[in-house]
Order: structure tokens, then C-alpha cells, then sequence
């Protein structure tokens, strides 16, 4: 039989718990489920969207989308479900004037013109962002 030493086994079984925990952070991939979806916004609704400004769809993704635009020719696009606690479907709301989108739950900021980076916590991932594309005064958004 192996003998351990007590002292020995207390730091084997605290480094086991200390890396048990690490390990079980989840990566921003894996916390909002992938939902097939494509969007398409025809020229209109993109001339109401003035560059460095954001709007609200209902459709796509898991809890609908925040478009932001770049430049006259670049978008983003995320899904406005709170990385926090995604099980929640908290709904991210977004403040034009600030350019980010605070969860009503958790009270997390989210950056909407730094790639949907959290501005405060507890959130620790960004927003989801979507695939986009400009083409013929159409913009698709997929996942």
C-alpha cells in the first residue's frame, strides 16, 4: 500500500479542486448556442442606421440582433443575449448615445463599437458576432 503524507494529500486534493474549477470556464463559442439564421436588411432600413449608430432587429440569432455601423460599406452584427448567464435570454438593451448595450439582469456593459467587448462586469465574453455582407444595397447577416 502507498503511504502519503497528510500534509502532502491536502495539497494534492486543494490543487485538484483549484484546477477543477479553472477548467470548467466555459469559452464565448461555447456559451451562445449556435442558431442557424440568415437576415437580410434591404437599403432602406441601412440608410436609417447612420455610421458610428446601431439598430435593434428582432430577427436572428438567439434574442435578435444589434447591427452597428462601421463605415458606409462595413457592418457588425451581435446577438443581444447576455453572455452572463445565457440560460436567463436576458436581452441586452441598447443606448445609442454611449454605443453599448447593458443586460437588465446582470447589470453588464457591453462596448457595441470595441466588437461587443465588456465594458463592465460580471459578464466575462463578448457579445456573439455574426457573419455580415454588403452586397446590392442588401446587408445578409448569418450565423
Amino acid at each position: 500500500m502507498l503511504y502519503i503524507n497528510p500534509k502532502i494529500k491536502k495539497i494534492l486534493i486543494c490543487a485538484f479542486l483549484i484546477f477543477s474549477a479553472i477548467s470548467c470556464e466555459n469559452d464565448n463559442m461555447d456559451i451562445i448556442p449556435n442558431v442557424p439564421f440568415t437576415v437580410t436588411l434591404d437599403s432602406n432600413v441601412l440608410l436609417s442606421i447612420g455610421t458610428g449608430s446601431a439598430v435593434i432587429s428582432n430577427n436572428g440569432g438567439v434574442k435578435g440582433l444589434i447591427i452597428y455601423k462601421l463605415s458606409d460599406y462595413e457592418f457588425q452584427a451581435f446577438d443581444r443575449l447576455c453572455t452572463y448567464y445565457p440560460a436567463d435570454t436576458a436581452a441586452v438593451l441598447l443606448d445609442n448615445l454611449s454605443m453599448t448595450a447593458t443586460c437588465p439582469k446582470c447589470k453588464s456593459v457591453y462596448q457595441i463599437n470595441l466588437y461587443g467587448q465588456v465594458n463592465k462586469g460580471p459578464a466575462k465574453y463578448a457579445l456573439k458576432q455574426y457573419q455580415t455582407l454588403l452586397t446590392g444595397g442588401r446587408l445578409q447577416i448569418w450565423n
